[in-house]
């Protein structure tokens, strides 16, 4: 087995006529070149020493003098523990393999060729070790942060040579750092970050990484911080996927669905209808659940805005009105009848006012005539005429046609139920 030596120099290099650097990973291989050629053919190598830095001490020797015609003989200093280094004679050009690279087997080499003819000759080369980082931390962990507010994070890196290079990720997203320095522990680097609600369960990445080492992917080591961003309620109110927001009438069930992101949890939960609270009354077929609310056989009063509400230890948060619109049959704006007087051939202008939603499209007029002898309580009144609009100029002609009149809108939703009255009494 050979050996060499490893003559160790901290801190100082000999970098004069320096014709090769090798940066070497640690724990790797360092192949050290020696220009070994000659312009003589007749000429060939009687001797290669290689020596560290500058002390001139040999570190391993290759001798062909002592056996010329066969195979060169190899050595190194016998003090070596272990097989640290081999000469290779037969490539171009030849080279000094060096094994199992430690950080201190960084420096200057020299490889010195003496040839049978040709005159000495020299090469140095550079060994420069590369380590990986070996230690990484983001120190300034907190328990929580808070959307919208912003916190210096600082992370830590130790092991690497030379120093590492510390780069911030938010999932792919690179972040600018606002300060890297080098201290006798390591790398630091701090960064000003703002969290908002979405980055809530994201993870904030540290990584280092050594630049000059070749296979830079499997240099890095990484430090993740899984967030926890507290901010207000954020509801959102919406009604059930099932429901036709457009078609809502009159005995119609209405059901609404808040979604709720909050961190941390919900304390408080309330329904507004109309800027009022909502409260549970199933006498008036309201249930409230959780984050449901269901309004059962609802009346056109139900119509307006409505909101859900919650409250956490951070603050409060309301969501986005939704406006219900319930549809409903033409009714009468006035309960009582309307008495009109009038002679034979005098008219009579009268307005069927109603309350509907939509708006009439037609309203249908009638007449009950009291004053008939054979007339029966249950008798349809006879229907005089549809038109499209709430105004009827009436004009009775023989004592037959006082009466009741009668007025019943209709709309998308459906006819009138109870009508609007009109009596029409004869004139003294």
């Amino acid at each position: 087995m050979n050996l060499i030596y490893i003559n160790i120099l901290l801190n100082y290099l000999y970098t004069e006529d320096i014709e090769s650097i090798q940066n070497v990973e640690l724990g790797k291989e360092a192949v050290m070149p020696c220009d070994a050629s000659t312009q003589d053919e007749d000429d060939r190598v009687s001797k290669v020493s290689w020596f560290r830095d500058t002390n001139n001490k040999l570190l391993h020797g290759f001798d062909a003098e002592k056996n010329p015609s066969v195979i060169a003989t190899e050595w190194s200093s016998p003090t070596a523990s272990k097989q640290k280094a081999s000469f290779e004679s037969t490539t171009q050009p030849a080279n000094l393999t060096i094994y199992d690279i430690t950080k201190e087997d960084e420096g200057v080499y020299t490889c010195q060729v003496d040839f049978q003819k040709s005159p000495m000759k020299n090469s140095k080369s550079r060994l420069i070790i590369r380590m990986k980082p070996s230690f990484i931390n983001i120190t300034t962990k907190r328990e929580y942060l808070s959307a919208g507010k912003s916190v210096d994070v600082e992370c830590q890196s130790k092991g690497s040579y030379p120093s590492a290079e510390i780069t911030w990720w938010f999932g792919s997203k690179k972040l600018p750092s606002n300060e890297t320095r080098i201290t006798a522990q390591g790398e630091v680097s701090v960064i000003s970050f703002k969290p908002n609600v979405t980055d809530d369960q994201r993870y904030l990445t540290c990584r280092a990484q050594n630049p000059h080492i070749q296979d830079i992917a499997n240099s890095a080591i990484e430090d993740k911080w899984r967030l926890n961003v507290q901010y207000n309620p954020i509801p959102r109110l919406q009604m059930a996927n099932f429901i036709n927001p457009d078609n809502i009438k009159e005995g119609d069930d209405v059901y609404f669905e808040c979604y709720m992101r909050a961190n941390p949890r919900i304390t408080k939960f309330t329904w507004f209808h109309n800027g009022l609270e909502i409260p549970q009354s199933i006498a008036k077929n309201i249930i409230k659940t959780d984050h449901n609310l269901i309004l059962q056989r609802i009346q056109k009063t139900a119509t307006g805005k409505f909101t859900c509400y919650a409250e956490n230890a951070v603050g409060s948060g309301e969501s986005d009105p939704v406006n219900l619109e319930v549809k409903y049959t033409p009714i009468c704006r006035k309960n009582e009848t309307e008495i009109h007087r009038a002679r034979k051939q005098e008219t009579v202008l009268l307005k069927c006012e109603v309350d509907a939603n939509p708006p009439p499209t037609e309203f249908i007029w009638s007449l009950n005539t009291s004053s008939s002898n054979d007339m029966k309580s249950d008798q349809e009144p006879n229907l005089i005429t549809t038109q499209p609009n709430p105004f009827f100029n009436y004009t009775p002609k023989s004592d037959s046609e006082f009466g009741t009149l009668s007025c019943k809108a209709r709309n998308t939703v459906g006819v009138q139920i109870t009508a609007c009255s009109f009596q029409i009494v004869a004139a003294d």
